[in-house]
Parts: C-alpha cells; structure tokens; sequence
C-alpha cells in the first residue's frame, strides 16, 4: 500500500498537504510527517489504512478506485473464500488424511468437498421438488 500511496500523490500531482486534508475527515491527528510515514511503510512499519487510501482515491482518482480496490483484494479468479478453525490435533489429523489422498492441496480437497456437497444438495432438492 505504500506504493500505491505515493504513486497516487506522484501520478497525479497531488500536494501532500491536499492528501492530509483529506485523511484528517477520518484520522484527525494524520499530518504529513505521517504521510510520509506511509509512503515508506516499510522503513517506518507504518501503513495507512484502507479507508483512508480509498477518500483519496475518491477524491483525487474516482476512475482508478474499482481497479485499485480490485487489484488489492489479488488477482484471484475465484475471489470468495471459506475458512475454519479447528483444534491443533483434528488439524494434524486432517493434514494427515489429505496427504495420504490423491489431493495435492488443502485447496484441492477443500474445494473437492464443496462441489461434491452443492451436488449432492442440488440432486436432494431436485428429488425434493418432484414430489
């Protein structure tokens, strides 16, 4: 993100005390030694947050925010996810079961499951509807 933050300021010429003014809606303590803070997020291990990123980016560059909201959310095809927790041991176990198993992945097994349980559900409502 801090690329993306100074490349918008350089890109499109904006003062970085119109960016301040900007972020204060939000964050009233952010000044521009802030700012600059950001924009080397990794010397400093500071980062802005997205809703800040995304005001400027409606302010200064409404025809860039989708691509830039698009591009930081990854270049995934498939972008919903699923997740779980689970204890250490039923995770090693599980870890155990899929390596043992023609998956290659997590992922794979994963994503194996999910389809084989819509099918299975859409054949059950389908039997369902008949009746």
């Amino acid at each position: 993100m801090a690329e993306e933050l100074r490349k918008l300021r350089l890109d499109r010429k904006i003062p970085a005390k119109d960016m301040v003014e900007i972020i204060q809606q939000f964050h009233p303590k952010f000044d521009k030694t802030v700012l600059s803070k950001c924009e080397h997020g990794e010397e400093y291990g500071v980062r802005i947050r997205r809703d800040a990123l995304n005001a400027l980016y409606e302010k200064f560059a409404p025809d860039l925010l989708a691509a830039a909201k698009k591009e930081r959310g990854g270049r995934h095809r498939l972008t919903k996810r699923i997740a779980c927790r689970l204890k250490d041991d039923e995770y090693a176990a599980l870890l155990a079961i899929i390596e043992q198993s023609d998956y290659e992945t997590v992922q794979d097994w994963l994503t194996d499951k999910v389809r084989r349980y819509i099918s299975k559900n859409k054949a059950t409502e389908r039997s369902h509807s008949n009746d």
